[in-house]
């Protein structure tokens, strides 16, 4: 619970005032996980708060904290992707609110986002992610490719699964017609006596004394797609090393 996150003494207050339940409500307008104090000048935050009284603003992305990731780019280190989006999608609220039409015609709180100056380096960056965390095609080229890539060689190991299935020679030595995941990796089952028709290797033996065979034509696609998926790695890190660089001139 959210509350939990509060010091003990405001817990204990609280209770005697029996506001639990809706400081628990309050605590689903915030961004991240913190005291519901205010600390500061109380006549200068009040201000604030009435103007935001009268207005309606966009709901704030939940953003998990990021201390660590800010020492970590401190040390000169290379974030993960989601760590990046969670930094932007900071980045692109304070945007949006410093062009809101309601917030410009509240003077305190106006005064307050126009302080807040975001570099044109990062203002490039805030709509490279879509709501999945995922980079949008179009932003990186080869990285695009390779998703192309990665995606034909998933349809590719499919459809080769599922001609060997109708394949009249292997019919004989087929237990059933259906595709059986061993580690992670899609087999057939089969009987013995399959050597003569069919070329693979056998991941595991049933207990019934049945092969789950990967076909070799299937392992050489699994190949290339490990080869893909390498590569695709690859060029993520290199993207998000790019990206931490930026990120780091700004902590």
């Amino acid at each position: 619970m959210m509350l939990d996150s509060a010091p003990s003494s405001h817990q204990t207050l609280l209770k005697l005032l029996d506001l639990e339940e809706w400081i628990e409500k309050f605590y689903t307008f915030f961004a991240r996980k913190k005291d519901f104090l205010i600390q500061g000048n109380y006549l200068a935050h009040k201000k604030i708060i009435d103007e935001l009284e009268v207005i309606q603003i966009p709901p704030m992305p939940k953003i998990p904290h990021l201390d660590t990731q800010i020492l970590h780019l401190k040390k000169f280190g290379t974030l993960h992707k989601e760590d990046i989006y969670y930094f932007l999608q900071i980045v692109g609220y304070f945007h949006r609110l410093k062009k809101h039409q309601h917030i410009i015609s509240q003077p305190t709180l106006h005064q307050m986002l126009e302080k807040i100056l975001i570099p044109e380096s990062l203002l490039s960056l805030i709509d490279i992610f879509d709501d999945d965390k995922n980079f949008k095609e179009g932003i990186y080229k080869e990285l695009d490719n390779l998703n192309r890539a990665i995606s034909h060689t998933t349809k590719q190991i499919q459809s080769g699964l599922a001609n060997l299935l109708s394949l009249s020679g292997l019919q004989e030595f087929l237990v059933d017609k259906q595709i059986h995941l061993i580690n992670n990796t899609q087999t057939l089952l089969l009987k013995a006596g399959y050597t003569r028709v069919i070329k693979g290797s056998v991941l595991m033996r049933s207990q019934s004394g049945f092969f789950y065979l990967l076909p070799q034509n299937i392992q050489n696609l699994y190949q290339k797609q490990k080869d893909l998926e390498d590569e695709h790695s690859s060029q993520m890190y290199k993207i998000c090393a790019e990206l931490s660089e930026i990120l780091r001139k700004h902590i």
